[in-house]
């Protein structure tokens, strides 16, 4: 009886095996061969009418742990230039041909970089579409299309078929590994953010820039530590400055300033965490509560980017991804005072005090001099507005100056190279109706075009008519507003600013202001 059961199993072992090394399996777009029994592969092709020429995108391994990937057939890729992967509309992902890439033989090459694999993996097994740009032997570009749809299945079956192999594997962990393969977790998506995971077993809420072109813009990141703790990363930022400030913005409220190194640090190439724990649970609520997240940062030419990012399904992918609240969060103090109870039991201990008949007190004079409430007195000077208010810091001033209601102005004197002054600077109105003018500027030949820099960044020009006219004796205003918004934008996130303009004679004057009190001034001027 065992001899006959032996018998049929190997027999059954032989039928199977016979099958895994038959004529391959096809899964939409995706195809399974088995050269070996111990040697089968996961393949698909390029999209289109031809074929040939092309690379074949190659996926080996039993496990997801296991696995490789390779560009097969691409003996006309030039090896030695770099090769760029986009799958959906995801950031593109370069290969480094010398760190990155490992050539097997001739037209083939295996993606040697572990970390750039798994994040491969993980975006193809939630993507749809892959599109590879690579060079030619001849130097000419291609970008050939891929299509995802049917990788989960071939991955399953070239799991399945490398267990028929002898692998011994229990039923549970089978299970699990089939539900691991299938991505139930991985590829979550709540509105405009996706949970993603890894091979490691390491997921995170991810979003991407909600509007235009994403390519060369950092992706928003939530992950949970392993004290199960949120930390907000910035990711896919290789293009962005991570030695300057950054700005962080929620539905228009106060900008939040970042700087390197105390608020935020770099972990790996195109990586930041935000470390301050104060500021990370500021922004981490505001990220739960809002609809829109703005970042303001310096591109490496030096060049201002401000990527919107949905936040609709932010706190939905949070809850998923788990975690608790911060250790830090920002409360307010409570005032000091004892509770109206407790108040009022103190009262009622007290002994009464005692009856002392009440005498009458001397009617006030006129000439007696009688104090007014201080409500009064704030009242009767906001009427006014006649009053002066300095903001002075390193002995650079701004100065607000208001005449009546709502008529308020920002004033501030540049300076040349020897300390003479020059022109100066007005800015008054409301948000989105500020007016910016230049003062005392007899010498300035308007006719000329200027330039604005603000902190070494990329300079403003800006010409005649178009964008400024002169309204008056000494007086230059600004009549283009979108400019204007943007050049008070940047000045309160600056430090100095420098005008260069032309004066009558025909020379170059450079003047030098500084931005220290600006956002106090405005502050002033809108209230």
């Amino acid at each position: 009886m065992k001899t006959r059961t032996v018998i049929l199993s190997l027999l059954t072992l032989l039928a199977t095996t016979c099958a895994v090394a038959g004529s391959p399996d096809k899964f939409t777009d995706w195809v399974v061969e088995c050269k070996k029994p111990t040697a089968c592969e996961a393949k698909t092709l390029r999209q289109g009418d031809t074929t040939d020429g092309y690379p074949t995108i190659k996926i080996t391994g039993k496990k997801r742990t296991h696995h490789k990937l390779f560009l097969s057939d691409a003996k006309y890729v030039d090896g030695s230039k770099k090769i760029t992967v986009r799958i959906d509309k995801t950031p593109a992902i370069d290969l480094n041909p010398k760190r990155d890439l490992k050539r097997l033989n001739r037209g083939e090459y295996q993606i040697a970089n572990r970390d750039l694999l798994h994040e491969l993996l993980s975006r193809m097994a939630s993507g749809r579409k892959l599109q590879l740009f690579y060079t030619n032997v001849r130097g000419q570009a291609r970008e050939p299309e891929y299509s995802l749809m049917g990788m989960g299945d071939a991955l399953r079956k070239l799991g399945s078929a490398s267990r028929v192999a002898g692998v011994v594997v229990s039923k549970k962990p089978e299970k699990r590994e089939l539900q691991d393969n299938d991505g139930s977790r991985g590829g979550k998506k709540f509105r405009d953010w996706q949970i993603r995971c890894t091979t490691d077993g390491s997921c995170a809420a991810a979003t991407y820039k909600s509007s235009g072109e994403i390519d060369g813009y950092p992706s928003m990141r939530v992950v949970v530590d392993s004290s199960r703790q949120r930390q907000l990363h910035i990711a896919d930022a290789q293009y962005m400055n991570g030695s300057k400030p950054i700005w962080i913005k929620v539905d228009g409220e106060k900008e939040i300033r970042l700087l390197p190194g105390r608020d935020f640090v770099r972990l790996s190439r195109g990586e930041y965490k935000i470390s301050n724990s104060r500021v990370l649970a500021r922004v981490m609520s505001a990220i739960q509560r809002g609809r829109v997240f703005q970042l303001s940062y310096l591109n490496v030419r030096s060049q201002w980017r401000k990527p919107e990012y949905s936040l609709l399904g932010a706190a939905a992918a949070m809850r998923e991804l788990g975690g608790g609240a911060q250790k830090i969060q920002i409360v307010e103090k409570p005032p000091e005072v004892k509770p109206r109870d407790a108040r009022k039991a103190v009262v009622d201990t007290r002994p009464p005090p005692p009856i002392r008949t009440p005498t009458p007190s001397p009617r006030p004079s006129v000439t007696q001099n009688t104090q007014v409430p201080e409500v009064i007195q704030e009242s009767n000077r906001r009427d006014s507005r006649s009053w002066w208010q300095r903001f002075t810091s390193s002995g650079k001033r701004w100065s607000v100056s208001c005449s009546g209601p709502y008529r308020c102005v920002a004033t501030a004197e540049g300076t040349l190279k020897g300390g003479k002054k020059d022109i100066s600077i007005r800015i008054s109105g409301r948000r989105g109706s500020r007016r910016f003018m230049l003062t005392d500027a007899q010498m300035l030949d308007a006719s000329k075009p200027m330039r604005l820099q603000i902190d070494g960044a990329l300079p403003l020009h800006v010409v005649p008519r178009k964008d400024f006219k002169q309204s008056g004796r000494g007086e230059i205003r600004f009549v283009n507003s979108r400019l204007t918004e943007t050049l008070i934008s940047k000045m309160q996130r600056g430090d100095e600013m420098w005008v260069t303009y032309t004066n009558r004679q025909g020379r170059s004057r450079v003047v030098k202001f500084s931005l220290k009190g600006v956002n106090a001034s405005l502050k002033k001027v809108t209230r």
